[in-house]
């Protein structure tokens, strides 16, 4: 029996056999369908009310941390501020003339010209004044947040991506304070994937958008237990052009 044939099948299924190996990490990778979401999202607001004059924050526009984003009318909170500095102003005078009566009370107490009664007095009204002093600069402290609460500025380095408010719309935030800038990071988005992988905290992944690839890291799973899923992060550059609702593919080994 010839055996040349057979041994030339038996190399054939070697060599495919090894190739099989060699490009069984791709065969084995899920890709599973997903959607982008931001990084970091949080919703700026401000605790105090008024009407906005500046509106900085435009969608899409990257910020520094410190940047303005929204500056409300403050002559109202700046009027308060000049009346509480004055009082403050006021009331260290009183306390200064109220420790000078205490000691002049002292020192004639000493000499037996007053009852100790006089003295008691005098240290009484010096506490009150202090008193007054302490409570007018806790008022000025207060109108001062009040004044700083009337700049949004961003609290990191991030994109805008929704401004809530315009030029002379007025913001209550008496009850619960009134959303005016949606914030999130930059140079980092996020993927959700709907769909079961065996995949654990910290395993790496590929996000797929259009033609463009972006190393991930998984970093949670979803707590929808009819919807199960989990989501990954990765980097991206500050003019990346991607947006949260930008369907995309996660690929996981």
């Amino acid at each position: 029996m010839n055996q040349k044939p057979l041994l030339r099948w038996s190399h054939m299924l070697r060599s495919m056999l090894i190739a099989m190996l060699l490009v069984s990490p791709n065969l084995q990778a899920a890709e599973l369908p997903a959607v982008l979401a931001w990084d970091g999202l949080v919703t700026l607001s401000t605790p105090v009310s008024g009407v906005v004059e500046r509106v900085e924050a435009v969608p899409g526009q990257v910020v520094g941390k410190g940047t303005l984003l929204v500056g409300l009318d403050t002559r109202r909170v700046q009027a308060k501020l000049a009346v509480a500095e004055a009082r403050v102003v006021e009331e260290g005078e009183r306390l200064a003339e109220a420790e000078k009566e205490l000691a002049r009370s002292q020192e004639l107490f000493e000499n037996t010209l007053v009852a100790v009664h006089e003295v008691d007095l005098a240290r009484i009204a010096r506490a009150a004044a202090e008193t007054r002093l302490r409570e007018a600069q806790a008022a000025r402290t207060e109108t001062q947040l009040e004044l700083e609460y009337s700049r949004v500025v961003a609290p990191f380095s991030g994109r805008v991506v929704a401004r809530h408010v315009e030029p002379g719309q007025t913001v209550v935030s008496r009850l619960e304070p009134q959303a005016v800038v949606a914030l999130a990071k930059s140079r980092s988005m996020r993927a959700l994937v709907n769909g079961q992988a065996e995949v654990r905290i910290g395993s790496a992944a590929t996000v797929r958008v259009g033609q463009h690839s972006y190393d991930a890291t998984v970093q949670g799973f979803s707590g929808d237990v009819d919807r199960p899923g989990f989501w990954v992060r990765f980097g991206v550059p500050a003019a990346s052009g991607l947006s949260a609702g930008q369907t995309a593919t996660v690929s996981v080994p």
